[in-house]
């Protein structure tokens, strides 16, 4: 029985060693076996693909800046006796704190609101645009976006100043430079109701039926004072 057995030993190195297998001496097949699912699972857990990148992270000190022409509030703790929560609009800028990112999970510890400056398609998902973004925001970023009240309130402030400037070509090039920052003014229509009105129909029908009967009756008032014996 242990002759097989060594044999069988003999024949499971043999394949180990044609496969590229390192084997250990005085090893089983059932420890060789072991050690290969054991290394195997390291690797796997270890191991990274080549094109693998790193995702990014919100950590404390991250900058991050605003999107949203509505605001965005970030609290700041988990309760109404903490830090209170702050209010940034688009273009503002602002460095995310420990306890921002504390207060921004949910009571089961799940990640949200200013973790999710990392995810933007998760923020496309929950609040249906992006909303956040890492880094400052750009210099030529608009505090509106178009089409939106801020950004025809701004429209109309400029087109108004474009308008005041005395010199013709220069109120020419204002208005041309209103034009290529915010593009072209909203379009508005009205309806009108094209349908007759039906008292404006039945008096000129009187008015038909008068003229064509001739007068039938005349009455002369004069006009009076009022208390004037009648």
């Amino acid at each position: 029985m242990n002759s097989k057995r060594a044999r069988l030993a003999e024949l499971e190195t043999e394949l180990a060693e044609r496969r590229g297998v390192a084997t250990e001496p005085h090893e089983t097949p059932a420890q060789r076996r072991l050690r290969e699912a054991r290394a195997l699972r390291d690797a796997l857990t270890t191991s990274k693909p080549a094109d693998a990148r790193t995702a990014p992270t919100v950590d404390p000190g991250t900058v991050v800046h605003c999107l949203d022409d509505r605001g965005i509030t970030i609290p700041q703790s988990v309760t109404i006796f903490g830090e209170h929560a702050l209010t940034f609009t688009r273009g503002d800028t602002f460095v995310v704190t420990e306890k921002m990112l504390d207060a921004a999970r949910d009571k089961f510890g799940n990640p949200g609101g200013v973790w999710l400056a990392a995810d933007e398609p998760e923020q496309v998902r929950r609040w249906g645009r992006v909303r956040l973004r890492l880094g400052a925001a750009p210099r030529d970023l608009e505090s509106w976006t178009y089409g939106t009240p801020q950004w025809a309130s701004a429209r109309e402030e400029a087109r108004i100043a474009a308008w005041a400037v005395s010199d013709p070509v220069e109120r020419a090039q204002a208005r041309r430079a209103v034009e290529e920052r915010f593009g072209p003014a909203p379009t508005t229509s009205t309806t009108l109701n094209a349908a007759e009105d039906p008292s404006v129909r039945a008096a000129a029908a009187q008015r038909a039926r008068l003229d064509s009967g001739g007068v039938r009756s005349a009455q002369r008032v004069e006009a009076r004072e009022a208390g004037a014996d009648r």
